[in-house]
């Protein structure tokens, strides 16, 4: 679905070089994108919770993406962070 403030000819134009990409060239893609969004969750909690050092950011993260129930198995002794 082509976003709103995109033109229907760069919309086309996007898809194209999509398509025509090579597997490791999307792979690429999809691992920058990952990157960009652990550093945006990492960047909100640490304007939420400034106190955190490094471990704790991490610890949150982890909340974060295993979900509590997970997070307490993994890391059954882990001190409780808020996210």
């Amino acid at each position: 679905m082509r976003p709103l403030d995109t033109t229907e000819d760069v919309w086309r134009r996007h898809q194209a070089q999509w398509l025509s990409a090579s597997g490791p060239e999307k792979a690429e893609a999809a691992r920058q994108l990952a990157r960009n969004a652990l550093s945006v969750l990492e960047s909100g909690i640490r304007n939420r919770h400034p106190q955190y050092d490094d471990r704790s950011i991490h610890l949150a993260i982890m909340r974060r993406i295993l979900g509590n129930t997970l997070y307490r198995r993994v890391f059954p002794d882990a001190p409780r962070v808020e996210l």
